[in-house]
C-alpha cells in the first residue's frame, strides 16, 4: 500500500520563497507558537504531559515585533539594505526552511487529521512539531544567530555567518537574496534630514513600525499551509529529528530509570 501524500517524498516539490501562507489569524498564529513551545508528550494512546521548550517567537518586550523606531534612519535603512540582519528575518528565515522548506505543512502534519491511521495521529503531530521547532532551532544555530537570551542578540543588528546561511539556502534550493522579511502590517520610510521642511526648518523623516495585531507570531506566516509531498531536504531534516526525538525520549527514561535506582 503506497503511503499518503502528506507523508511522501515529491521529486521535483517547490515551494514558495518567503511567506508561504497569509490567511492565519491572530489566534490561529498564537495556537501555533503553543503548539511548537508547549507541546503534549505522549506516553500512550491517551495519556500525555506537557513540556516547555524555550520560547524564541514571544514577543514579549517586542522580542518578534518590532517597536515603532520614529526618526531612527539608520533602523529604516538597515531594514531596505540588509533585512536579514534582523532577528525577526532570521527567525522567519529558519522557520520557513524547517517547515515550508521541508514540506511539512500545518493542515497535514501539525494538525493532520491521519485518517489513514488514527491511533498514531498524537505522535505523529507530536513528531512534527518537534521537527519544526527543533530544526528552526538548529539552522539558527548554523548561521551562527544569537538567540534572544543571548548577551549577543540584537532585534536590529543580529549578527549571522554569510556563508553558512548561503549554504542553509541551497540545501533547501532557496535564493540567498529571497526577501524573508515580514511585510504584513509593516510600514517603512527612510528619508534623511532636509527631507520634510517645517516653519522650524528642515526634519528628519523616516521610520519603521509594526502593526501588533497583524506582526505577533509573524513567523506562522512562513509556514506551508498544505504540502505536496516532503523535498529532498525535508527528508533529511526529518531523519535527523526523528534521531534525535528517539534519542531525547530514550535519555530521559535513563535518567528517570536511574533516579527510582536510588
Amino acid at each position: 500500500m503506497p503511503l499518503p501524500r502528506e507523508l511522501s517524498f515529491k521529486s521535483g516539490a517547490k515551494y514558495t520563497v518567503g511567506q508561504a501562507f497569509s490567511s492565519y489569524t491572530s489566534t490561529e498564529r498564537e495556537q501555533l507558537r503553543q503548539l511548537l513551545v508547549s507541546p503534549d508528550i505522549f506516553v500512550s494512546v491517551s495519556a500525555s504531559f506537557c513540556m516547555k521548550y524555550l520560547d524564541i517567537y514571544t514577543s514579549d518586550s517586542y522580542v518578534y515585533v518590532l517597536p515603532s523606531t520614529e526618526g531612527n534612519i539608520n533602523v529604516a535603512n538597515q531594514w531596505h539594505n540588509s533585512p536579514l540582519a534582523f532577528w525577526q528575518t532570521q527567525l522567519n528565515f529558519a522557520t520557513w526552511c524547517a517547515a515550508t522548506g521541508c514540506g511539512v505543512s500545518v493542515h497535514d502534519h501539525l494538525r493532520g487529521h491521519y485518517d489513514f491511521a488514527p491511533d498514531s495521529r498524537n505522535l505523529s503531530q507530536l513528531i512534527f512539531r518537534f521537527h519544526v521547532y527543533y530544526q528552526t532551532r538548529k539552522i539558527l544555530r548554523q548561521i551562527s544567530a544569537p538567540l534572544p537570551t543571548d548577551e549577543a542578540w540584537n532585534r536590529y543588528n543580529n549578527t549571522y555567518n554569510h556563508t553558512a546561511y548561503q549554504t542553509v539556502c541551497n540545501e533547501f534550493e532557496g535564493d540567498p537574496k529571497s526577501d524573508w522579511r515580514l511585510n504584513r502590517g509593516t510600514e517603512w520610510l527612510a528619508r534623511g534630514p532636509g527631507s520634510i521642511f517645517t516653519r522650524f526648518g528642515p526634519k528628519l523623516q523616516s521610520y519603521l513600525r509594526q502593526s501588533v495585531s497583524e506582526a505577533e507570531n509573524g513567523f506562522v506566516y512562513s509556514m506551508l499551509d498544505q504540502t505536496k509531498g516532503f523535498t529532498h531536504a525535508g527528508i533529511e531534516r526529518l531523519n535527523d529529528s526523528i534521531r534525535t526525538y528517539v534519542w531525547a525520549i530514550l535519555g530521559s527514561l535513563l535518567r528517570v530509570t536511574s533516579a527510582l535506582r536510588f
